[in-house]
C-alpha cells in the first residue's frame, strides 16, 4: 500500500470523525430509549395512519398522557412489525416527566433504538475511514 503524504494526526481525525459526528444524535436517542424502558408508563394510543415511502415506514399515532393531554407522534423506521386500521388501539409507552416523549411498545422491544440499516451504514463508513487512515501508515 502506498502511504499518503499528510501528518499523522490527520489519520486520527479521519478515524474518529464518523463516530464523533453521530455520537450526539446516537446518545440522545439511546438516552430516550433507556429512559422509556425504565420509567415509561403504558397507555393505549390510537393508530392514525401509516405509509411506506422511499424505503422507510412511517406510523402516526396519538395518545393521552396521565394528565389527559393529547399528544401526536410520527415514528419512522425500516419496520415496526405493526399493521392496523385507522382508529385501532396501539400500545404506547410515554415518559410521565416528559409526556411528549413516547415510543410504541414494538419500538421499545429493540435492544437499541437504531435501525439495522443506519447502524450498518455507520459501520461501513467507519471501516472505510480505518482503511483511509491506514493509508497514511497509521501509527
Amino acid at each position: 500500500m502506498t502511504y499518503l503524504d499528510f501528518p499523522p494526526w490527520i489519520s486520527y481525525v479521519i478515524l474518529v470523525a464518523p463516530t464523533a459526528a453521530i455520537f450526539p444524535f446516537a446518545a440522545t436517542r439511546l438516552y430516550a430509549h433507556l429512559r422509556l424502558k425504565k420509567r415509561g408508563a403504558k397507555t393505549a394510543g390510537t393508530y392514525r395512519s401509516s405509509y411506506y415511502l422511499n424505503g422507510s415506514f412511517s406510523l402516526s399515532y396519538s395518545y393521552r398522557d396521565h394528565k389527559n393531554g393529547l399528544h401526536f407522534r410520527t415514528a419512522k423506521s425500516d419496520d415496526f412489525g405493526l399493521t392496523g386500521e385507522k382508529g385501532e388501539p396501539l400500545p404506547v409507552v410515554f415518559d410521565p416527566a416528559f409526556p411528549g416523549l413516547s415510543r410504541t411498545q414494538a419500538e421499545l422491544r429493540r435492544l437499541l433504538p437504531w435501525s439495522p440499516v443506519s447502524t450498518g451504514t455507520w459501520a461501513v463508513v467507519q471501516a472505510g475511514c480505518v482503511v483511509f487512515a491506514g493509508a497514511r501508515g497509521f501509527g
